[in-house]
């Protein structure tokens, strides 16, 4: 029968211990992605309402992120650079997916679609 080393079985000890504290709110941090889902093929731009509490909001190559605090929340404008799916990124707390209100989105020519039918899924 082998033995672990004294050290190397306090390390695993230590490791699994660390694996199991949390010290985030309950529900933990995560991160979701958003993607913006219509009828419509190639959307160049987006702007969307997120509400408050959001940790942090990326986006992926290819698409510039702007983001304004509104006392509502955070608008969210995202750029692609050639039209396509807009989509980003969300780092949250809790398990709710947040919700979001879709304020404009234009085509690959720049011009505003009509928002029926458009909806943000995570």
């Amino acid at each position: 029968m082998h033995r672990l080393p004294g050290l190397a079985l306090c390390a695993m000890l230590v490791a699994l211990g660390n694996g199991c504290r949390s010290d985030s709110p309950a529900g933990g941090h995560r991160v979701v992605t958003a993607r913006l889902v219509s009828q419509h093929q190639g959307d160049a731009a987006a702007l969307i309402l997120l509400p408050p509490g959001l940790e942090a909001v990326s986006a992926p190559t290819g698409t510039t992120l702007v983001t304004e605090p509104d006392g509502a929340g955070t608008r969210v404008l995202l750029f692609r650079d050639h039209p396509g799916r807009i989509e980003f990124q969300l780092r949250v707390t809790g398990q709710e997916e947040p919700t979001a209100t879709i304020l404009e989105v234009a085509d690959g020519n720049n011009l505003p679609r009509n928002l029926a039918g458009y909806e943000l899924r995570y």
